[in-house]
């Protein structure tokens, strides 16, 4: 038997040099790609903070339309929910850390998530996952897969707000959310798989189809998660998001004549907006949010009262995350995450 049968690799006949892949041109493709896709993201957030600045404009010339008629009962039931439903997503992340057997106390990962989630306003975004990767490493998570489970979180929270957004079909004459909504549902059952495939995927042999070799580059560990604490964090996921769904129709009775036949638009407002949020560039989706919310109600409650409401939401929103934020930093100084 020859070296080569042994080992399962094909020679180069004589006289002629293996030809490899190309460095250069793989590096120059990737380049390309990952700048075709900030350039399409950015392109899609200046649209759309360009769509609201006209809505904006045409709200502040008719301001005397406005007509807030606030429910302080239905923003002191809604502004406790929030703050308890806060932490939610990082009990998520917590699991999915449990299930690659890092146990981190769900306590300690309330709090350097809630410390990260404060730079989650820079540009880019990208501060608030290096500083939760560098206190996660504290606890003996590695920063590889601190990303890999942050970038899952986000991707399933994402396809939630795709299947949350379906609702919009029960308001009428919002078909184009089919495919989102349809997304969504495959996002819900795709990222699990993938994280399974990933881990699988042993290192030291090169994967055969593109798609393994995609799931090996998306985690850094060598053993697939446990199902059960993973599953746990997807429901997770999904439950904050129903919870944050019920305070957004909530506060948007506190402000505007909300009827029941305005449920489904509302929640597949807020849950559509939330997905343009996160795939913008913007930091923390300031603009991209807003832009969609107006978009879808101002048909509705007029678009000063859904240009003002978007606009506050974002207020409120800070005042359910700071407490979180400012308890955290406190707790930290006497001990530190």
């Amino acid at each position: 038997m020859s070296i080569d049968e042994a080992g399962g690799r094909d020679s180069a006949p004589p006289g002629e040099a293996a030809v490899g892949p190309d460095p250069e041109s793989a590096a120059r493709k990737q380049f390309l790609s990952a700048r075709a896709l900030r350039i399409l993201r950015v392109a899609f957030s200046v649209a759309v903070v360009a769509a609201l600045g006209v809505v904006c404009y045409h709200a502040i010339s008719g301001v005397s339309s406005l007509s807030f008629d606030i429910r302080p009962a239905w923003l002191i039931g809604a502004w406790p929910l929030a703050l308890a439903s806060f932490p939610l997503l990082a009990v998520a992340w917590s699991q999915m850390l449990a299930a690659y057997g890092h146990q981190v106390p769900v306590p300690v990962v309330v709090r350097l998530w809630s410390l990260a989630q404060a730079s989650r306003y820079l540009p880019t975004g990208l501060a608030a996952v290096a500083s939760r990767a560098v206190l996660a490493a504290r606890h003996g998570v590695p920063r590889a897969l601190s990303v890999t489970t942050m970038a899952a979180e986000g991707a399933l929270l994402a396809a939630w707000c795709a299947l949350g957004a379906g609702a919009l079909l029960a308001a009428g004459g919002h078909q184009p959310v089919i495919p989102v909504a349809i997304g969504g549902l495959a996002g819900i059952v795709a990222v699990p798989v993938a994280l399974h495939l990933a881990g699988r995927a042993r290192w030291g042999q090169a994967p055969r189809s593109r798609l393994a070799r995609f799931v090996v580059r998306f985690t850094r560990s060598e053993q697939p998660p446990r199902s059960q604490p993973l599953a746990k964090a997807v429901l997770t996921i999904g439950l904050s998001l129903i919870v944050k769904t019920v305070v957004f129709v909530l506060y948007a009775r506190a402000l505007l004549p909300v009827h029941l036949s305005d449920l489904a638009l509302l929640v597949g407002a807020t849950n559509l907006a939330a997905v343009a949020g996160l795939v913008g560039v913007t930091p923390a989706g300031i603009g991209v949010r807003e832009g969609v919310l107006v978009a879808l109600l101002e048909h509705r409650f007029g678009a000063a009262n859904a240009t003002a409401m978007a606009l506050t939401l974002r207020v409120w929103d800070l005042t359910v995350e700071l407490p979180w934020v400012i308890g955290s930093v406190l707790v930290s100084r006497r001990r530190p995450v």
